[in-house]
């Protein structure tokens, strides 16, 4: 047994067909943009750097204060691990 690696096949399955080869040019319907996503996208590109660093102030706020949550329950014996607390 051997393939026929010559592309000759008429019965070849990957072969486009017109269907395909039609509906791979059909533009995708793209809704237009709204104006709430314009005026978000403006104070983006406005506000970014300030954006960010509130971000990660958050970020590490958050990181800050789930440490300080799991220290406490370490210290007051509840465990707050897999290996059985201690």
């Amino acid at each position: 047994r051997r393939a026929d690696l010559t592309g000759g096949n008429e019965n070849d399955r990957d072969a486009p067909t017109d269907e395909t080869s039609r509906l791979a040019a059909t533009p995708l319907a793209v809704p237009k943009k709204t104006k709430l996503y314009v005026e978000q996208t403006a104070r983006e590109r406005e506000f970014g750097r300030e954006m960010h660093v509130a971000f990660q102030k958050d970020l590490c706020r958050l990181r800050l204060n789930t440490a300080r949550a799991r220290v406490a329950a370490m210290r007051d014996g509840g465990g707050g691990g897999a290996r059985g607390g201690g």
